[in-house]
């Protein structure tokens, strides 16, 4: 489960700090990628969580930065995706047999 350690107001936020509970860390990464996709958020580029405590309930957690892309970072993803999207598929593409 996710939740947004700080700011508590983070529908504003430009950058956020998330905790996820999942049981270790690559199952936590898989988690907070999709709830920041579905929260218009993006990780910063660790593949090592860090580790923290919520404040609830003092459970171990694994927390990261989250941040919203710019316009012009969005606009560079962008192209940069239509262009390796046109390059593959320009590739001649080789039949096989199965035997």
């Amino acid at each position: 489960m996710i939740e947004v350690y700080e700011p508590r107001d983070w529908q504003q936020a430009e950058s956020i700090q998330v905790d996820s509970d999942a049981p270790d860390n690559m199952a936590a990464l898989l988690e907070i990628d999709d709830w920041a996709a579905a929260n218009g958020f993006i990780r910063e580029s660790s593949y090592w969580l860090r580790r923290g405590r919520r404040r609830q309930d003092q459970k171990q957690v694994f927390r990261v930065v989250l941040f919203k892309l710019s316009d012009d970072e969005v606009e560079t993803r962008r192209a940069e995706n239509e262009r390796v999207e046109a390059a593959l598929g320009s590739m001649n593409s080789t039949p096989h047999r199965v035997r």
